[in-house]
């Protein structure tokens, strides 16, 4: 059963609509749901997340905090932070959605451990594999990702939805070689998706036939993955933690860094679903079929089995 002390995830300062903070706060709402005393934290009103419609509480300011409650630091947080709240007593445990940014938290150390944080868990198996085989955590649960299911995937129009943020060159130099390499696909026309509301994106996936996918060095990868779900042909990059669910079947992937490729990618990509081409339909279903495998409810019985577990023995009680 659920602790007397509450939940609280710490969300630090955004400049747009990420991926990472959507996590965080279905988590909350997930846990809530549960009877667990969850809550979302953010140092200043103005670092309050805007972007998503998820029904979770966000405190803000002065909150009291006791060594009853466990503080969910996300793997950005500073070193210098985390430390001070260990040496005052707080209960911390680290939520890694990407390992690259480890070195934040870490510091000169090698392990949390070694911060007075024992309590480490992830959200994908890449970030798992990253943080055990370097020795930076042990035995670490991974709460997997979740993506909505749109129960149709009816009233599409031709046109390749992209989020260029993560890889500005790259989108630039493949949309001009596309256009110039391929005139007969040239007037296709794009969606670039930057600083919407999720809602927005979802809508803007389920009306796309083809996604440009240009992720660069995810824990996960959950673009590609949602443009799956709403039935995207997917083509681009996995950007490492996309190779979890990534293969030859459910996308036209291309290694990282290969700009024609991915152009080529793409192209076949249109002209396979303007054809009819039952090879590319089928990467259409085998996508929507991987989607399937990230639902809420594999997430929510890893997330609550976790903090029951973790409430239920203290903060680092038997743990290497």
């Amino acid at each position: 059963m659920p602790g007397p002390g509450r939940i609280i995830y710490y969300i630090v300062r955004s400049s747009g609509p990420s991926g990472g903070i959507k996590v965080l706060l279905e988590h909350v709402r997930t846990l809530r749901a549960a009877g667990f005393d969850a809550y979302a934290y953010t140092k200043n009103q103005d670092q309050r997340p805007t972007a998503f419609e998820v029904d979770a509480p966000i405190l803000s300011g002065a909150i009291n905090i006791t060594a009853k409650d466990v503080i969910i630091r996300p793997e950005t947080f500073s070193h210098t932070d985390l430390v001070a709240a260990a040496k005052a007593g707080l209960w911390q445990a680290v939520f890694v959605q990407n390992h690259y940014f480890c070195r934040h938290g870490l510091g000169p150390a090698r392990r949390y451990a070694e911060l007075g944080i024992p309590d480490v868990y992830c959200a994908s198996q890449r970030i798992k594999r990253f943080l055990e085989t370097n020795g930076i955590a042990s035995d670490v649960p991974v709460i997997p990702c979740a993506v909505e299911m749109p129960d149709s995937i009816a009233g599409k129009v031709e046109r390749i939805a992209v989020m260029p943020r993560k890889r500005r060159f790259e989108f630039n130099f493949i949309r001009h070689h596309f256009a110039l390499r391929y005139p007969d696909l040239a007037d296709i026309p794009w969606a670039v998706i930057e600083n919407m509301p999720h809602s927005e994106v979802l809508e803007t996936l389920a009306r796309s036939t083809l996604f440009l996918s240009l992720q660069r060095l995810e824990g996960f990868g959950l673009p590609a993955l949602e443009a799956m779900a709403a039935g995207c042909l997917v083509a681009g990059f996995a950007g490492d933690g996309g190779w979890d669910y990534a293969d030859a079947a459910n996308g036209s992937w291309v290694q990282e860094d290969a700009l024609e490729e991915a152009a080529d990618a793409l192209a076949a990509a249109a002209r396979g679903l303007r054809g009819g081409d039952p090879r590319f339909r089928a990467m259409v279903e085998a996508g929507r079929s991987t989607a399937a495998r990230f639902g809420a409810e594999a997430r929510d019985k890893a997330l609550i089995g976790y903090f029951e577990t973790l409430l239920t023995r203290g903060p680092g009680e038997n743990r290497t």
